[in-house]
């Protein structure tokens, strides 16, 4: 009976010292965790129970040197090829022959455009015709209209040729300014017969990539004023709603088209 006493003092002597982690070490602490199924080993620090436990499996550092070895490669035939056979020629077929000729005419840049060969004439039927579709798109019923064009050179001339007996570019003034480079203009005011309201849509040609009527395509407004007794109105409160730029077949000139609309119509 007393051998089975000192037997079990004991125990309880060796768990404690177990249990208060006297005797364990972070090595053996460390071994019972779990871990990744795989070939490596332990890199343990610190004082148990303060351990680091940290396994490292020895295929993932032998696997990270061959992904440096491909990549670099893949990077060298696939990316660098690419821009030398795209990007280059784009940059010589738009860029550098656009500003050589820019450079000419005292531009900074070259806008794209499409190429028209169509005679001032011509261009004026089109674009009076866009006019009418472009009101009757928006409003429906029943309307009177009335029309004025002006150009200052005769209808088979086409809008880039250069032209020495030209009407004068003082004929229209855009918020009390001449544009020296307008070729053409026009409008329609349509009247609603039964409501009496009217509105103006309207246009005008430019020998000219830009024009001081850029800055109208926003809140801004303009008047537009025809020196022409053919022209019984005054336009007012128009915008820029459209523009489409083309360069002429047979000089390179840019031509500037401008559609314009107008709210406030008043009788000269």
């Amino acid at each position: 009976m007393r051998g089975i006493i000192v037997f079990a003092a004991l125990s309880l002597l060796l768990l404690g010292c177990t249990g208060n982690g006297e005797q364990m070490t972070c090595e053996e602490y460390c071994k019972t965790l779990p871990h990744v199924q795989c070939v490596g080993h332990w890199n343990i620090s610190g004082t148990y129970p303060e351990c680091t436990c940290q396994y490292v499996c020895e295929t993932q550092e032998q696997e990270e040197p061959p992904e440096n070895v491909t990549e670099e490669p893949e990077q060298n035939e696939t990316t660098e090829p690419e821009q030398n056979e795209t990007e280059e020629p784009e940059q010589n077929q738009t860029g550098e022959p656009g500003q050589n000729e820019t450079q000419e005419d005292g531009d900074d840049y070259e806008p794209l455009a499409e190429t028209t060969n169509k005679t001032i004439g011509e261009m004026m039927e089109d674009v009076m015709e866009d006019l009418r579709t472009d009101f009757y798109s928006e409003n429906s019923g029943s309307f009177q209209m009335d029309s004025f064009t002006w150009r200052r050179i005769q209808e088979n001339y086409s809008a880039g040729d250069i032209v020495f007996d030209e009407a004068p570019s003082s004929d229209v003034e855009f918020d009390g300014t001449v544009i020296d480079t307008i070729k053409a203009s026009g409008y329609y005011v349509f009247t609603e017969t039964e409501e009496d309201w009217s509105e103006a849509y309207g246009f005008a040609i430019f020998r000219d990539a830009a024009t001081m009527l850029d800055t109208y395509t926003g809140t801004d407004a303009f008047e537009v004023w025809y020196f022409s007794d053919l022209s019984e109105y005054e336009l007012d409160n128009c915008w820029i709603y459209e523009k489409v730029l083309q360069r002429d077949e047979g000089t390179g000139a840019y031509i500037s088209t401008y559609y314009f609309q107008c709210e406030t119509i008043e009788e000269k």
